[in-house]
Protein backbone atom coordinates (compact mmCIF):
# COMPACT_ATOMS: atom_id res chain seq x y z
CA UNK A 1 0.00 0.00 0.00
CA UNK A 2 1.46 2.90 -0.95
CA UNK A 3 -0.66 6.30 0.10
CA UNK A 4 0.19 8.52 2.82
CA UNK A 5 -2.91 9.63 3.52
CA UNK A 6 -6.62 8.87 3.71
CA UNK A 7 -9.49 10.74 2.68
CA UNK A 8 -11.74 11.16 5.44
CA UNK A 9 -15.64 12.33 5.57
CA UNK A 10 -15.78 15.33 8.02
CA UNK A 11 -18.51 13.12 9.76
CA UNK A 12 -16.27 10.07 10.17
CA UNK A 13 -13.83 12.58 11.92
CA UNK A 14 -16.55 13.59 14.46
CA UNK A 15 -17.38 10.40 16.08
CA UNK A 16 -18.59 10.02 19.37
CA UNK A 17 -15.46 7.59 20.32
CA UNK A 18 -15.48 6.69 23.81
CA UNK A 19 -15.23 2.59 22.85
CA UNK A 20 -12.24 3.18 20.42
CA UNK A 21 -8.69 3.43 21.29
CA UNK A 22 -5.96 4.80 19.52
CA UNK A 23 -5.29 1.25 17.74
CA UNK A 24 -8.46 1.45 16.66
CA UNK A 25 -8.97 4.54 14.87
CA UNK A 26 -5.36 4.05 13.32
CA UNK A 27 -5.96 1.04 11.66
CA UNK A 28 -9.79 2.09 10.64
CA UNK A 29 -7.97 5.08 9.15
CA UNK A 30 -5.51 2.49 7.22
CA UNK A 31 -8.37 0.67 6.17
CA UNK A 32 -10.11 3.49 4.91
CA UNK A 33 -7.42 4.61 2.89
CA UNK A 34 -6.78 0.96 1.55
CA UNK A 35 -10.26 0.84 0.47
CA UNK A 36 -11.12 3.92 -0.82
CA UNK A 37 -10.41 3.96 -4.47
CA UNK A 38 -13.01 0.52 -4.77
CA UNK A 39 -15.24 1.72 -2.12
CA UNK A 40 -18.59 1.94 -5.16
CA UNK A 41 -16.72 -0.95 -6.89
CA UNK A 42 -16.37 -3.59 -4.26
CA UNK A 43 -18.04 -5.20 -1.02
CA UNK A 44 -14.80 -6.62 0.08
CA UNK A 45 -11.35 -5.17 0.59
CA UNK A 46 -8.20 -6.67 1.74
CA UNK A 47 -5.09 -5.51 2.50
CA UNK A 48 -1.40 -7.83 4.06
CA UNK A 49 -1.20 -7.74 7.60
CA UNK A 50 2.58 -6.41 7.20
CA UNK A 51 1.81 -3.87 5.06
CA UNK A 52 -0.55 -2.61 7.65
CA UNK A 53 2.12 -3.16 10.46
CA UNK A 54 4.89 -1.57 8.95
CA UNK A 55 2.12 1.97 8.67
CA UNK A 56 1.25 1.59 12.04
CA UNK A 57 4.87 0.71 13.36
CA UNK A 58 4.19 -2.77 15.78
CA UNK A 59 5.01 -6.35 14.70
CA UNK A 60 3.75 -7.84 11.95
CA UNK A 61 3.60 -11.19 13.45
CA UNK A 62 1.15 -10.39 16.05
CA UNK A 63 -1.81 -11.13 14.67
CA UNK A 64 -3.82 -11.51 17.77
CA UNK A 65 -3.29 -7.74 18.17
CA UNK A 66 -5.04 -7.08 15.46
CA UNK A 67 -7.50 -9.95 15.60
CA UNK A 68 -8.67 -8.00 19.45
CA UNK A 69 -8.87 -4.53 17.24
CA UNK A 70 -10.85 -5.27 14.70
CA UNK A 71 -13.40 -7.24 16.53
CA UNK A 72 -13.58 -4.28 18.84
CA UNK A 73 -14.35 -1.94 16.11
CA UNK A 74 -17.42 -4.69 15.11
CA UNK A 75 -19.04 -4.14 18.37
CA UNK A 76 -18.83 -0.44 18.76
CA UNK A 77 -22.14 1.60 17.64
CA UNK A 78 -20.45 5.42 16.87
CA UNK A 79 -22.57 8.69 16.49
CA UNK A 80 -21.07 10.26 13.09
CA UNK A 81 -21.32 14.14 12.26
CA UNK A 82 -21.23 14.70 16.43
CA UNK A 83 -21.06 18.74 15.84
CA UNK A 84 -22.99 18.21 12.38
CA UNK A 85 -20.57 19.80 10.07
CA UNK A 86 -22.42 17.65 7.54
CA UNK A 87 -25.82 19.09 7.13
CA UNK A 88 -26.59 16.21 5.49
CA UNK A 89 -27.07 13.64 7.70
CA UNK A 90 -26.97 12.22 10.68
CA UNK A 91 -25.55 8.50 11.17
CA UNK A 92 -25.44 5.89 14.38
CA UNK A 93 -23.75 2.71 12.86
CA UNK A 94 -21.12 -0.01 13.71
CA UNK A 95 -17.30 1.11 13.20
CA UNK A 96 -16.51 -2.05 10.64
CA UNK A 97 -18.43 -4.45 9.19
CA UNK A 98 -17.57 -8.22 8.72
CA UNK A 99 -13.63 -8.96 8.65
CA UNK A 100 -11.72 -12.14 7.42
CA UNK A 101 -8.13 -12.82 8.47
CA UNK A 102 -6.27 -15.89 6.70
CA UNK A 103 -3.17 -16.40 8.81
CA UNK A 104 -1.60 -18.39 6.28
CA UNK A 105 -1.29 -15.57 3.69
CA UNK A 106 -1.19 -13.00 6.26
CA UNK A 107 -4.47 -11.37 4.68
CA UNK A 108 -6.96 -9.14 6.44
CA UNK A 109 -10.62 -9.35 4.37
CA UNK A 110 -12.96 -6.41 5.81
CA UNK A 111 -16.49 -4.32 4.69
CA UNK A 112 -18.39 -2.15 5.46
CA UNK A 113 -22.65 -1.30 4.62
CA UNK A 114 -23.71 0.11 1.06
CA UNK A 115 -24.72 3.08 2.66
CA UNK A 116 -21.59 4.22 4.88
CA UNK A 117 -19.83 3.27 1.75
CA UNK A 118 -20.91 5.82 -0.53
CA UNK A 119 -20.57 8.44 2.31
CA UNK A 120 -16.92 7.60 2.46
CA UNK A 121 -16.34 7.45 -0.74
CA UNK A 122 -18.34 11.17 -2.33
CA UNK A 123 -17.82 13.03 1.22
CA UNK A 124 -19.33 16.62 0.90
CA UNK A 125 -16.64 17.71 3.01
CA UNK A 126 -13.29 15.75 3.99
CA UNK A 127 -10.21 16.30 5.59
CA UNK A 128 -6.50 14.42 4.20
CA UNK A 129 -5.48 12.56 7.60
CA UNK A 130 -1.67 11.78 7.31
CA UNK A 131 -1.05 8.42 8.19
CA UNK A 132 2.60 9.02 8.39
CA UNK A 133 1.86 11.59 11.51
CA UNK A 134 -0.80 9.39 13.13
CA UNK A 135 1.87 6.90 13.49
CA UNK A 136 3.50 9.20 15.48
CA UNK A 137 0.89 9.71 18.27
CA UNK A 138 1.17 7.66 21.98
CA UNK A 139 -2.76 9.09 22.56
CA UNK A 140 -5.98 8.55 21.43
CA UNK A 141 -7.06 11.99 22.52
CA UNK A 142 -3.96 13.50 20.25
CA UNK A 143 -5.03 11.75 17.03
CA UNK A 144 -8.86 12.48 17.21
CA UNK A 145 -7.82 16.39 17.82
CA UNK A 146 -5.70 16.48 15.11
CA UNK A 147 -8.12 14.89 12.56
CA UNK A 148 -10.73 17.69 13.69
CA UNK A 149 -8.63 20.72 13.63
CA UNK A 150 -7.05 19.46 10.05
CA UNK A 151 -10.65 19.35 9.37
CA UNK A 152 -11.04 22.88 9.93
CA UNK A 153 -7.51 23.65 8.49
CA UNK A 154 -8.36 25.98 5.47
CA UNK A 155 -5.46 26.10 2.89
CA UNK A 156 -5.82 29.01 0.86
CA UNK A 157 -6.35 30.63 4.70
CA UNK A 158 -3.61 29.13 5.52
CA UNK A 159 -5.55 28.96 9.06
CA UNK A 160 -8.80 27.64 10.54
CA UNK A 161 -10.24 27.35 13.58
CA UNK A 162 -13.68 25.43 14.81
CA UNK A 163 -16.63 26.11 15.91
CA UNK A 164 -17.29 26.89 19.75
CA UNK A 165 -17.78 23.12 21.08
CA UNK A 166 -19.78 22.62 24.45
CA UNK A 167 -17.56 20.91 26.99
CA UNK A 168 -20.34 18.04 26.93
CA UNK A 169 -19.79 17.45 22.81
CA UNK A 170 -15.81 17.59 23.00
CA UNK A 171 -16.16 14.90 25.97
CA UNK A 172 -17.90 13.01 22.98
CA UNK A 173 -15.41 13.47 20.35
CA UNK A 174 -12.74 13.00 22.74
CA UNK A 175 -14.61 9.44 24.39
CA UNK A 176 -13.95 11.23 27.66
CA UNK A 177 -17.14 10.14 29.51
CA UNK A 178 -15.91 8.91 32.37
CA UNK A 179 -17.93 11.16 35.37
CA UNK A 180 -14.14 11.36 36.34
CA UNK A 181 -14.04 14.26 33.52
CA UNK A 182 -17.28 16.03 34.89
CA UNK A 183 -14.30 18.20 37.15
CA UNK A 184 -13.25 20.35 33.92
CA UNK A 185 -9.42 20.35 35.96
CA UNK A 186 -8.79 16.80 35.39
CA UNK A 187 -10.25 16.68 31.53
CA UNK A 188 -8.03 19.90 31.18
CA UNK A 189 -5.02 17.62 33.12
CA UNK A 190 -5.33 14.16 31.05
CA UNK A 191 -7.18 14.89 27.88
CA UNK A 192 -6.74 18.67 26.74
CA UNK A 193 -3.19 19.01 27.50
CA UNK A 194 -1.83 15.73 26.33
CA UNK A 195 -3.43 16.34 23.40
CA UNK A 196 -2.14 19.70 22.51
CA UNK A 197 0.52 18.84 23.84
CA UNK A 198 1.38 15.55 21.61
CA UNK A 199 -0.37 17.69 18.09
CA UNK A 200 1.98 20.52 18.41
CA UNK A 201 5.22 18.94 19.40
CA UNK A 202 4.52 15.46 16.32
CA UNK A 203 2.62 17.11 13.52
CA UNK A 204 1.99 19.93 10.63
CA UNK A 205 -0.61 22.02 12.42
CA UNK A 206 0.28 23.55 15.74
CA UNK A 207 -2.86 24.48 17.90
CA UNK A 208 -3.96 26.85 20.43
CA UNK A 209 -7.33 27.08 22.23
CA UNK A 210 -9.59 29.44 24.16
CA UNK A 211 -11.92 28.78 26.72
CA UNK A 212 -15.66 29.81 27.31
CA UNK A 213 -16.69 30.29 30.74
CA UNK A 214 -20.03 30.77 32.80
CA UNK A 215 -19.83 31.62 36.55
CA UNK A 216 -16.21 30.96 36.50
CA UNK A 217 -16.59 27.37 34.92
CA UNK A 218 -15.58 26.37 31.43
CA UNK A 219 -18.55 25.92 29.14
CA UNK A 220 -17.13 25.65 25.91
CA UNK A 221 -13.76 25.31 23.75
CA UNK A 222 -12.34 26.79 20.35
CA UNK A 223 -9.81 25.43 18.76
CA UNK A 224 -7.02 27.81 16.95
CA UNK A 225 -5.21 26.08 14.00
CA UNK A 226 -2.20 27.52 11.99
CA UNK A 227 1.15 25.46 10.18
CA UNK A 228 3.30 24.56 12.52
CA UNK A 229 7.03 26.53 11.48
CA UNK A 230 8.87 22.84 11.87
CA UNK A 231 7.03 21.55 8.95
CA UNK A 232 6.58 22.63 5.18
CA UNK A 233 3.49 19.63 4.59
CA UNK A 234 0.63 21.70 5.32
CA UNK A 235 -2.87 19.53 5.38
CA UNK A 236 -5.76 21.09 3.75
CA UNK A 237 -9.60 21.19 4.59
CA UNK A 238 -11.45 20.61 0.98
CA UNK A 239 -15.42 21.79 0.80
CA UNK A 240 -16.65 20.87 -2.71
CA UNK A 241 -17.20 16.95 -3.08
CA UNK A 242 -14.92 14.87 -5.22
CA UNK A 243 -16.52 13.05 -8.03
CA UNK A 244 -16.26 9.39 -8.38
CA UNK A 245 -12.75 9.37 -5.82
CA UNK A 246 -11.43 12.46 -7.87
CA UNK A 247 -9.95 15.18 -5.78
CA UNK A 248 -9.94 18.00 -7.58
CA UNK A 249 -10.83 22.10 -6.47
CA UNK A 250 -13.04 24.47 -8.58
CA UNK A 251 -11.66 27.22 -9.73
CA UNK A 252 -12.44 30.84 -8.14
CA UNK A 253 -14.53 31.79 -10.85
CA UNK A 254 -16.35 29.16 -10.64
CA UNK A 255 -17.13 29.13 -7.34
CA UNK A 256 -17.77 32.36 -7.10
CA UNK A 257 -19.97 31.95 -10.44
CA UNK A 258 -21.65 29.46 -8.68
CA UNK A 259 -22.52 30.98 -5.12
CA UNK A 260 -23.85 34.06 -7.26
CA UNK A 261 -26.77 32.25 -8.51
CA UNK A 262 -27.97 30.59 -5.66
CA UNK A 263 -28.07 33.59 -4.08
CA UNK A 264 -29.93 35.17 -6.20
CA UNK A 265 -32.33 31.66 -7.38
CA UNK A 266 -32.31 30.29 -3.54
CA UNK A 267 -32.13 33.70 -1.01
CA UNK A 268 -33.99 36.05 -3.09
CA UNK A 269 -31.02 38.43 -3.51
CA UNK A 270 -30.64 41.00 -6.50
CA UNK A 271 -28.00 41.12 -8.71
CA UNK A 272 -26.47 44.06 -7.34
CA UNK A 273 -26.68 42.78 -3.54
CA UNK A 274 -25.55 39.21 -4.96
CA UNK A 275 -22.52 41.55 -6.61
CA UNK A 276 -22.09 43.73 -3.41
CA UNK A 277 -21.68 40.60 -1.50
CA UNK A 278 -19.34 38.60 -3.41
CA UNK A 279 -16.64 41.87 -3.71
CA UNK A 280 -17.00 42.71 -0.11
CA UNK A 281 -16.20 38.74 1.01
CA UNK A 282 -13.41 37.08 -0.61
CA UNK A 283 -13.64 34.31 1.47
CA UNK A 284 -16.01 31.62 -0.36
CA UNK A 285 -16.60 29.64 2.64
CA UNK A 286 -17.69 31.92 5.01
CA UNK A 287 -20.28 32.93 2.38
CA UNK A 288 -21.21 29.45 1.69
CA UNK A 289 -21.80 28.64 5.59
CA UNK A 290 -23.49 31.74 6.29
CA UNK A 291 -26.32 30.42 3.51
CA UNK A 292 -26.23 27.12 5.05
CA UNK A 293 -26.93 28.67 8.45
CA UNK A 294 -29.69 30.61 6.64
CA UNK A 295 -31.05 27.82 4.75
CA UNK A 296 -31.51 25.51 7.96
CA UNK A 297 -33.63 28.66 9.24
CA UNK A 298 -35.43 28.85 6.59
CA UNK A 299 -36.52 24.54 6.56
CA UNK A 300 -38.13 25.66 9.97
CA UNK A 301 -39.88 28.14 8.67
CA UNK A 302 -37.87 30.82 10.90
CA UNK A 303 -37.53 33.24 7.88
CA UNK A 304 -40.71 36.10 6.65
CA UNK A 305 -38.32 38.01 4.36
CA UNK A 306 -35.89 35.68 2.95
CA UNK A 307 -33.93 38.21 1.21
CA UNK A 308 -33.69 41.11 3.07
CA UNK A 309 -32.50 38.18 6.43
CA UNK A 310 -29.93 36.96 4.18
CA UNK A 311 -28.43 40.03 3.08
CA UNK A 312 -28.33 41.18 6.33
CA UNK A 313 -26.82 38.09 7.79
CA UNK A 314 -24.17 38.17 4.99
CA UNK A 315 -23.82 42.03 5.65
CA UNK A 316 -23.14 41.50 9.46
CA UNK A 317 -21.24 38.49 8.80
CA UNK A 318 -23.62 36.86 10.75
CA UNK A 319 -23.01 33.38 12.61
CA UNK A 320 -24.94 31.38 15.38
CA UNK A 321 -23.26 31.28 18.49
CA UNK A 322 -24.63 28.03 19.75
CA UNK A 323 -23.50 24.83 17.95
CA UNK A 324 -26.06 23.12 15.85
CA UNK A 325 -26.09 20.22 18.53
CA UNK A 326 -27.21 23.16 21.07
CA UNK A 327 -29.66 24.81 19.08
CA UNK A 328 -31.12 21.12 18.41
CA UNK A 329 -31.36 20.27 22.04
CA UNK A 330 -32.81 23.92 23.02
CA UNK A 331 -35.48 22.83 20.27
CA UNK A 332 -35.91 19.29 21.79
CA UNK A 333 -36.54 20.79 25.09
CA UNK A 334 -38.95 23.37 23.86
CA UNK A 335 -40.55 20.28 22.37
CA UNK A 336 -40.80 18.25 25.78
CA UNK A 337 -41.97 21.47 27.60
CA UNK A 338 -44.87 22.08 25.02
CA UNK A 339 -45.00 18.19 25.36
CA UNK A 340 -45.71 18.64 28.97
CA UNK A 341 -47.80 21.34 29.15
CA UNK A 342 -50.03 20.02 26.86
CA UNK A 343 -50.22 16.38 29.07
CA UNK A 344 -50.60 18.61 32.33
CA UNK A 345 -53.53 20.49 30.13
CA UNK A 346 -55.14 17.36 29.28
CA UNK A 347 -55.04 15.76 32.58
CA UNK A 348 -56.79 18.64 34.22
CA UNK A 349 -59.45 18.43 31.52
CA UNK A 350 -59.87 14.64 32.12
CA UNK A 351 -59.86 14.89 35.89
CA UNK A 352 -62.54 17.73 35.50
CA UNK A 353 -64.56 15.58 33.20
CA UNK A 354 -64.31 12.75 35.80
CA UNK A 355 -65.43 14.68 38.97
CA UNK A 356 -67.91 16.17 36.68
CA UNK A 357 -69.34 12.70 35.60
CA UNK A 358 -69.21 11.29 38.92
CA UNK A 359 -71.83 13.92 40.13
CA UNK A 360 -73.69 13.05 37.19
CA UNK A 361 -74.03 9.50 37.75
CA UNK A 362 -75.17 10.68 41.96
CA UNK A 363 -78.02 13.35 40.56
CA UNK A 364 -79.25 10.86 37.91
CA UNK A 365 -78.99 7.49 39.98
CA UNK A 366 -80.85 9.79 43.04
CA UNK A 367 -83.62 11.12 40.51
CA UNK A 368 -84.28 7.48 39.36
CA UNK A 369 -84.31 6.37 43.02
CA UNK A 370 -86.76 9.45 44.31
CA UNK A 371 -89.14 8.32 41.71
CA UNK A 372 -89.50 4.47 42.87
CA UNK A 373 -91.96 3.42 45.22
CA UNK A 374 -90.74 2.34 48.58
CA UNK A 375 -91.30 -1.39 48.05
CA UNK A 376 -89.48 -1.24 44.69
CA UNK A 377 -86.39 0.77 46.51
CA UNK A 378 -86.53 -1.53 49.07
CA UNK A 379 -86.35 -4.55 46.84
CA UNK A 380 -83.23 -2.95 44.66
CA UNK A 381 -81.52 -1.90 48.26
CA UNK A 382 -81.89 -6.15 48.97
CA UNK A 383 -80.75 -7.03 45.49
CA UNK A 384 -77.62 -5.22 46.09
CA UNK A 385 -76.80 -6.43 49.37
CA UNK A 386 -76.94 -9.91 48.16
CA UNK A 387 -74.38 -8.72 45.60
CA UNK A 388 -72.09 -7.71 48.08
CA UNK A 389 -69.03 -10.09 49.13
CA UNK A 390 -68.51 -10.53 53.22
CA UNK A 391 -65.92 -8.00 53.78
CA UNK A 392 -68.35 -4.87 51.64
CA UNK A 393 -71.76 -6.70 53.99
CA UNK A 394 -70.24 -6.29 57.21
CA UNK A 395 -68.69 -2.33 56.07
CA UNK A 396 -72.55 -2.25 55.09
CA UNK A 397 -74.22 -3.18 58.33
CA UNK A 398 -71.65 -0.85 60.44
CA UNK A 399 -72.36 2.18 58.20
CA UNK A 400 -74.99 1.54 55.70
CA UNK A 401 -75.17 3.66 52.11
CA UNK A 402 -72.84 6.70 54.19
CA UNK A 403 -70.09 4.83 53.78
CA UNK A 404 -68.28 6.16 50.52
CA UNK A 405 -67.20 2.68 49.61
CA UNK A 406 -70.91 1.39 50.21
CA UNK A 407 -71.71 4.37 48.27
CA UNK A 408 -69.65 3.84 45.38
CA UNK A 409 -70.21 0.50 44.77
CA UNK A 410 -73.97 1.22 44.86
CA UNK A 411 -73.97 3.72 41.99
CA UNK A 412 -72.44 1.33 40.31
CA UNK A 413 -74.83 -1.33 40.62
CA UNK A 414 -77.62 0.61 39.49
CA UNK A 415 -75.96 2.21 36.73
CA UNK A 416 -75.20 -1.11 35.24
CA UNK A 417 -78.65 -2.92 36.56
CA UNK A 418 -80.98 -0.78 36.19
CA UNK A 419 -79.86 2.75 34.25
CA UNK A 420 -78.02 1.19 31.08
CA UNK A 421 -80.52 3.46 28.62
CA UNK A 422 -80.62 6.12 31.13
CA UNK A 423 -76.96 7.39 32.31
CA UNK A 424 -74.38 8.26 29.28
CA UNK A 425 -71.41 6.03 29.28
CA UNK A 426 -68.56 8.45 30.47
CA UNK A 427 -67.20 8.73 26.71
CA UNK A 428 -70.45 10.36 25.40
CA UNK A 429 -70.74 12.50 28.75
CA UNK A 430 -67.19 13.81 27.77
CA UNK A 431 -68.41 14.15 23.89
CA UNK A 432 -71.51 16.01 24.90
CA UNK A 433 -69.06 18.69 26.58
CA UNK A 434 -67.16 18.55 22.89
CA UNK A 435 -64.41 16.45 24.34
CA UNK A 436 -63.40 13.74 22.33
CA UNK A 437 -62.24 10.74 24.56
CA UNK A 438 -60.31 7.61 23.78
CA UNK A 439 -59.01 4.52 26.31
CA UNK A 440 -56.39 2.77 25.96
CA UNK A 441 -54.26 0.48 28.55
CA UNK A 442 -52.50 3.76 30.49
CA UNK A 443 -56.06 5.45 30.82
CA UNK A 444 -58.39 7.94 28.79
CA UNK A 445 -56.35 10.13 26.18
CA UNK A 446 -58.27 13.59 24.25
CA UNK A 447 -58.30 13.05 20.66
CA UNK A 448 -58.90 16.57 19.96
CA UNK A 449 -56.59 18.38 22.67
CA UNK A 450 -54.52 20.35 19.94
CA UNK A 451 -57.93 21.86 18.58
CA UNK A 452 -58.70 23.03 22.64
CA UNK A 453 -55.51 24.14 23.28
CA UNK A 454 -55.79 26.09 20.02
CA UNK A 455 -59.03 27.97 20.41
CA UNK A 456 -57.38 28.82 24.23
Amino acid sequence: MEKKEVIKHSGAIQVSANQISLLQRKIWNVLLANAFDDLLSKDEYSIKIKDLAEILKFDSNDIELVKEAVTKMQKVLVQWNVLEKDDEVWISSHFLGDVKITKKSGIICYSWGKYLREKLYNPTMYAKISLIIQSKFKSKYSLILYELCVDYFIKKQGKGETPWISIEDFKKLMGADDKYYNNFKYLNKKVLKVALNEVNKESDIFIEVAKKTENRKVVALKFYISPNTKTHNLLTRLIKPPKQGELSFKSEEEEKNELYERMIKAFNLSSRQAQEILSTMHDYDEVKEILDMVERKIKRDEIMNIGAYTYKALKDQYQPRKSIIAIEREQEAEARAKEEKRKAKEKEIIDGLIKEYEGYKVKTTKEYVSGLSKEDQEAIRKKFVESLDDFLKSVYKESGLASPMINASYMKFLSTKYLKDEMLDFRSFAQERGYLLEQDKEGWKMVNIKEMLLQK
